[in-house]
């Protein structure tokens, strides 16, 4: 069955991932089982403070509080229970991707289940929204970790248990799944909510795998058993057909952003920095500091930049939480940069830091499928210089919201940096289409129903389709 596009055409060629590499995998740390009444409430001690105004919201109200007036709208209207699988623990990308999309459905009542086996952030982002969620022994498979891998096959009886009394408890009618490995944790279970109609099965991803034999065989698997495939760009639907998905509908909806968050932040001031002032030129990378993720490209260009312009400032937000030693190895490889280029380390919400900077580069060096840094500089009112691979040729327009260069080529993004730097209006000019684009196709409320459209039409076989 052909692919369906919800949002308008592009114009486009064609912190994990589903299948995280060994390396990117945290041994976990081992504590006891919650019982399967661990779940949690909008009211759990998990809330942390935000300051008044964070992501959009007038002052004085969290996530949690908005979500609640917003359905007094639809408080007549019967919502779907589901529940909601394959989420990390830490609060990376594609964590923050789904929590922000569900938190905008209105018609789907979600349930969030969470492995056990580690701590992070996502469950007090979770109660912050408002979502319900409680803890499973969802664990790591695979020959990198045999142990790992022996420890969670124990204890599958007890999550076969859970999973079936939070399907009974919550009556869910569909099962989204974050990530398609999460398919192989619990099989028999899934198989039998397959095949005795118990549950509609929705695959929602934003990665592109089948490295491995393993995993194309898992997508294979995923695709016999989903009801609808829907995924983030078309350089993940590309990635999935390539290694033979090819029986599910397939939708691409592009991941939102909240766009008067970004616009209407305060920037920090730059003065906090040492040397650093409004009169500066200040170039920003935002993402984990991965080798994958460019960030060295970032600095060779920062330092061709900075040698034609003692002007420019660098700030670097981001960390490496696989390899904590890494930030330490770029700041003595660029020790050169010292005086111009700032780390911050992982920063909660960057939103007053893209609004003080200039451009923001992305420098890929792998298909990464769809970086929100993207949408949210754009919505922050900044040109983008990405690198032409991925999701990334998708979100911008070459010439138009910022400038596309090759993989591996500090040296043109420095061109285009330099371009940039000596001619405002361009910056300006790229910095509003940027926002009308992110207008036009990236909002996250609406692409968020969107998504919810899709996984309701699944229940009366309109299935791809939107009602």
């Amino acid at each position: 069955m052909g692919s369906l596009f919800v949002v308008p055409a592009v114009r486009a060629p064609v912190r994990y991932t589903d299948f995280c590499e060994p390396a990117d995998i945290k041994p976990p740390r081992w504590f006891p089982v919650p019982s399967p009444t661990e779940v949690s409430s909008p009211l759990s001690s998990l809330s942390r403070p935000r300051p008044a105004g964070d992501d959009g919201l007038a002052n004085g109200m969290t996530p949690s509080t908005q979500r609640s007036e917003e359905e007094g709208e639809d408080s007549e209207r019967t919502r779907v229970p589901a529940l909601i699988l394959g989420l990390g623990i830490d609060l990376y990308g594609k964590e923050r991707r789904i929590i922000r999309m569900v938190s905008r459905m209105r018609r789907l009542a979600p349930h969030f289940l969470l492995s056990c086996w580690d701590r992070g952030e996502v469950p007090a982002e979770l109660t912050r929204y408002g979502l319900s969620w409680q803890k499973a022994p969802f664990g790591y498979l695979g020959f990198a970790h045999p142990w790992w891998t022996i420890l969670n096959i124990a204890h599958m009886p007890k999550l076969f248990w859970q999973l079936h009394r939070a399907h009974r408890e919550h009556r869910a009618r569909v099962v989204v799944f974050a990530s398609a490995l999460t398919v192989l944790s619990a099989l028999p279970v899934f198989l039998l909510w397959k095949l005795t109609g118990a549950a509609r099965f929705v695959f929602y991803l934003g990665d592109i795998g089948g490295g491995t034999a393993v995993q194309r065989w898992v997508l294979r698997l995923a695709d016999r058993m989903a009801d609808c495939m829907i995924v983030n760009s078309q350089a993940v639907e590309t990635g999935l057909r390539r290694v033979g998905v090819r029986h599910a509908p397939m939708s691409v909806v592009y991941n939102g952003v909240d766009i008067a968050h970004f616009d209407n932040a305060r920037p920090v001031e730059r003065s906090r920095w040492p040397g650093w002032s409004d009169e500066h030129f200040v170039i920003g990378y935002v993402g984990q500091l991965k080798e994958r993720k460019g960030i060295a490209d970032f600095l060779e260009a920062a330092r061709l930049m900075a040698a034609r312009t003692p002007d420019a400032r660098f700030l670097v937000i981001g960390d490496c939480p696989q390899r904590s030693g890494y930030p330490d190895e770029l700041k003595q490889r660029f020790g050169d940069l010292a005086e111009c280029v700032v780390y911050l380390g992982f920063v909660d919400d960057v939103a007053p830091y893209y609004r003080a900077m200039d451009v923001l580069v992305v420098p890929s060096r792998y298909v990464d499928p769809a970086p929100n840094v993207n949408l949210e500089a754009m919505a922050s009112g900044l040109p983008v210089v990405a690198t032409d691979i991925g999701g990334n040729r998708e979100l911008n327009v070459d010439g138009e919201t910022g400038f596309l260069v090759p993989v591996n080529a500090p040296e043109r993004i420095a061109e285009c940096l330099l371009r940039l730097h000596e001619d405002p209006a361009l910056r300006m000019r790229m910095g509003q289409a940027g926002r009308d684009r992110c207008r036009q196709l990236f909002d996250v409320t609406t692409n968020a129903r969107t998504v919810e459209s899709l996984i309701l039409a699944t229940l009366d076989g309109r299935q791809g389709g939107v009602p």
